[in-house]
């Protein structure tokens, strides 16, 4: 099978099984907060078509993922020829489809690699909200369990040379979305002089109306998911990553910063922060290539005030740093983190291969050492 016939296709293996690690929930990009995470026993490692219950074909093509609540399967997916946009509810038992909303867009200019359903959706239980883009508009809409629309916004434009591709989540009674955007005069190759308008916003979930919106510094695009991190004494905020603003952690009731390092994330942000061990893991790279991971924590007692925010507890700056070969998605496992994958180590030779695996490794484990506070990184 070719990439894109794969993605034409969504399939279930044993998805009642992957739904119990949060009792039939999979609400949102990778999972548990954006852990990827499950507590599933019955997914095989490696599977064949008989571990497959059922196929079903999707109209256009998706690079989104699938999300679940209870029996229901929700996901996204565009006709690349004129970006009409699908949104299908499924049946976890058997894959019959529910039902099925179109929404007609326009074409535009987008990375090879990127299609018009980037973004995963976010579910609860009064149902789904999805996001997409167009030149002239950023679409957030939320429709019900049954696919009924309970309220739509446009944000206003949207510049950025590859397209978009951050999803929505859902905090309490808040649907909160990153909004980053490119400005094109920073690119020597590109003719546009045009900026976006870059924000991060959170609107009611029940109205869909503005809760607050907080102006973010436009440069490069990024495309990383937000997360919660929750602090010792159960304060919670929620984490965004971008290469103008670095790592922010921001209240998620009144949308103020309690924290930002910014100087920390030198390239675009393609990966989603995620959390472990209490620390806050982030990374940003260039085109397919990771080129940092950071790790941050926190100094409980410090409280200071910088330029853009009030920092009420200050993050440890730089507790541990890799600074090539990492991987853009960090994976969480037993409180520890893993970074993921590499796609250029595949062209070296089997000796090259066998030396850039032993680094990462030794990388690796004292990452892990780290997390697991057997290691000091000053």
């Amino acid at each position: 099978m070719t990439p894109r016939v794969i993605i034409r296709w969504v399939s279930l293996l044993a998805v009642a099984s992957t739904a119990e690690a949060t009792e039939g929930e999979w609400s949102r990009f990778r999972g548990p907060n954006g852990s990827g995470l499950s507590e599933a026993v019955t997914v095989p490692a490696k599977w064949t078509a008989r571990d497959y219950n059922w196929t079903v074909k999707l109209p256009g093509i998706g690079h989104s993922s699938p999300v679940v609540w209870g029996e229901r399967i929700f996901v996204t997916s565009a006709e690349p020829a004129t970006a009409k946009r699908f949104v299908l509810c499924l049946h976890g038992a058997d894959g019959r489809v529910l039902w099925q909303r179109e929404y007609a867009s326009q074409t535009y200019a987008q990375h090879r690699d990127n299609c018009y359903a980037t973004a995963t959706p976010a579910v609860d239980a009064a149902g789904v909200v999805v996001t997409w883009t167009t030149p002239k508009e950023v679409v957030l809409l939320a429709l019900d369990l049954d696919g009924r629309e309970l309220w739509r916004r446009d944000l206003g434009p949207f510049v950025a040379q590859s397209g978009s591709g951050i999803s929505p989540i859902l905090y309490e009674d808040l649907v909160v979305l990153a909004n980053e955007q490119d400005d094109l005069k920073l690119d020597p190759n590109e003719q546009s002089t045009e900026a976006g308008n870059s924000f991060l916003i959170a609107v009611d979930r029940k109205t869909g109306q503005t809760r607050w919106q907080l102006e973010r510094s436009t440069t490069f695009a990024g495309f990383g998911t937000p997360c919660v991190h929750e602090a010792a004494d159960g304060r919670r905020e929620l984490i965004f990553t971008s290469r103008a603003r670095g790592v922010t952690g921001v209240d998620p009731q009144t949308g103020r910063i309690n924290w930002e390092l910014n100087q920390e994330l030198r390239d675009r942000t393609i990966s989603s922060p995620v959390v472990a061990s209490g620390l806050v893991f982030a990374g940003s790279g260039v085109s397919v290539v990771g080129k940092r991971l950071r790790a941050f924590g926190r100094e409980q007692s410090v409280v200071q005030t910088c330029l853009h925010c009030h920092m009420y507890d200050q993050p440890k700056v730089g507790i541990f740093s890799l600074n090539s070969t990492s991987c853009y998605m960090p994976h969480t496992m037993q409180g520890i983190v893993i970074p993921m994958g590499s796609g250029p180590i595949r062209t070296l030779s089997r000796a090259q291969r066998t030396a850039q695996w032993k680094a990462r490794q030794e990388d690796y484990l004292r990452l892990v050492e780290y997390a697991r506070g057997g290691l000091t990184v000053q």
